[in-house]
C-alpha cells in the first residue's frame, strides 16, 4: 500500500472521529442564545429547555399507588401536587385507545336515555386533542410538556359523581395519576373541552412543577379553561369586602361549593394580578419559586413575591385591567350598562360604560355597539 493510500486513509479515520465526537461537543456546550435567554429569564418555550431556566430537574416518573394513597374526593377536590404523582388505575371493564403518550379509557355503552340532540363521543379524536392541550399547557407555562397521560370517560355526570365521589360542584378531578370527565352529549366532541383543559392543566403543573399553593394551581387551570368572566369579574368590583388571602395557601382545600365559587374566583384573580403587572417573567418567576421547593416554603409564595398586596389591591387590578381606570373611580358606572370587548379573551376584557338600551322585547338584554371601535358586546346589566 502506497504513501498516498495511507494518507487517505488517515483522512477518513480524522473524519469520522470528528463526526463521532460532534455531538458530544454540542450538548455539553450551550450556544450563546441560549445563556442570554436563561439570565433575562423570557427563554423561549421549548420541551427540552423550559422557561422556568436551566436548573430545572427532569419530570419524575410516576410511581405505582400504594394502597393507602386511595384517592377520596369527597375529602379532596384535587391531587395535592404537594404528593408525588401516580400511576394511573384504568377501571376494569373499560376500553381504551392509546395517541402519542395520550390514553382514553371509556365505559363502553351510552346513557339510559340520551337526549336527541346527545352528541357520542369519540375517544381517539378525544386523545388527540387532549394532547394538544398538554402542549398548550406547557407552553403557558414554560415548563417540560409531561409525556404521557391517562383520560378516564364516565358514560355521564351521575356516573362520574358516583364513580369518584367527587362533590357536585366539581366537574372533572385529577387524582394524582389520571385525568376523570364525564361524557358530555350536549358538547361538540362528547366531552366538555372546558372541563378536560382545566384538569389537564392541573396534570401537567402536577409533574413538571410539584408542591404549590391552592391559589396557583387553580388559579391556573382556571385562567387557561374559558373565556373571561366578566360578570364574576363585575361582582367583585361592584362589591370588593375582604378576603384572607392566607385561605388560599393550603394545596388540598376542600370548601363547599359556597365557599368554592368564590376561592376559585380569587384564585384566578391572583394570576390575573401577576400577569397584568408582569406578564409572563412574573408567572416564570413564581413558578421557578415554588419548582422543588419544600412544602411550607412553597405555601409562602404570595407573601414572598408579593407582600404589600392584598385582597384589595388585587380588585384594584382588575379596575385597572377592565376599565383602565381605579377602583373608586368605576363606582358610578359599574351598576349601569356597560360595552365590552375581548369577551372570548382571557387577555383583552376591557369595558366601557354606554347608554342604557330599551327594547319592545323585555328579555333581550344584550346588543351589539359597532358604532364604536373596537365592537363591543353590550348589556343594561352585567
Amino acid at each position: 500500500m502506497t504513501a498516498r493510500h495511507w494518507l487517505v486513509i488517515g483522512a477518513i479515520a480524522m473524519i469520522g472521529a470528528a463526526v463521532w465526537l460532534w455531538p458530544d461537543a454540542d450538548t455539553t456546550k450551550p450556544s450563546a442564545a441560549d445563556s442570554t435567554s436563561h439570565e433575562t429569564g423570557s427563554a423561549p418555550h421549548s420541551r427540552t429547555t423550559p422557561a422556568l431556566g436551566p436548573h430545572t430537574t427532569p419530570i419524575p416518573r410516576p410511581v405505582p399507588r400504594a394502597a393507602t394513597q386511595t384517592f377520596d374526593a369527597s375529602k379532596q377536590h384535587t391531587a395535592d401536587p404537594c404528593t408525588s404523582p401516580v400511576m394511573a388505575e384504568i377501571p376494569p371493564g373499560f376500553e381504551s385507545v392509546t395517541v402519542q403518550g395520550v390514553t382514553v379509557a371509556w365505559m363502553p355503552g351510552e346513557p339510559q336515555s340520551p337526549s336527541p340532540s346527545h352528541v357520542p363521543f369519540n375517544p381517539t379524536t378525544i386523545a388527540s386533542l387532549a394532547g394538544g392541550l398538554v402542549e398548550e399547557a406547557a407552553v403557558f407555562t414554560g415548563t417540560a410538556r409531561r409525556s404521557e397521560l391517562t383520560i378516564i370517560l364516565y358514560r355521564d355526570v351521575e356516573t362520574f359523581r358516583i364513580a369518584t365521589h367527587s362533590p357536585v360542584w366539581a366537574g372533572g378531578l385529577y387524582d394524582g395519576g389520571a385525568v376523570h370527565v364525564p361524557a358530555s352529549g350536549s358538547d361538540e366532541l362528547g366531552v366538555s373541552l372546558s372541563t378536560l383543559r382545566h384538569e389537564i392543566m392541573h396534570a401537567q403543573l402536577h409533574i413538571a412543577i410539584g408542591c404549590m399553593p391552592f391559589w396557583l394551581n387553580e388559579g391556573l387551570a382556571v385562567h387557561i379553561t374559558s373565556s373571561p368572566p366578566i360578570a364574576q369579574w363585575l361582582e367583585m368590583l361592584r362589591a370588593p369586602g375582604s378576603f384572607d388571602l392566607r385561605l388560599l395557601r393550603n394545596p388540598a382545600e376542600v370548601p363547599t361549593s359556597t365557599e368554592a365559587s368564590r376561592m376559585y374566583r380569587v384564585s384566578h384573580a391572583m394570576v390575573v394580578h401577576i400577569l397584568h403587572r408582569g406578564g409572563e417573567p412574573a408567572l416564570y418567576q413564581a413558578l421557578r419559586f415554588v419548582h422543588g421547593a419544600d412544602p411550607n416554603k412553597a405555601m409562602e409564595l404570595w407573601d414572598a413575591l408579593y407582600p404589600k398586596v392584598d385582597y384589595l389591591a388585587i380588585v384594584e387590578t382588575l379596575a385597572n385591567k377592565m376599565f383602565g381606570m381605579r377602583l373608586d373611580q368605576i363606582a358610578p358606572i359599574v351598576d349601569g350598562p356597560l360595552c365590552c370587548i375581548g369577551t372570548s379573551n382571557i387577555s383583552e376584557p376591557f369595558c366601557r360604560p354606554t347608554q342604557s338600551r330599551t327594547t319592545p322585547r323585555l328579555w333581550l338584554e344584550t346588543w351589539g355597539d359597532v358604532t364604536g371601535s373596537p365592537r363591543a358586546l353590550c348589556k343594561n346589566h352585567w
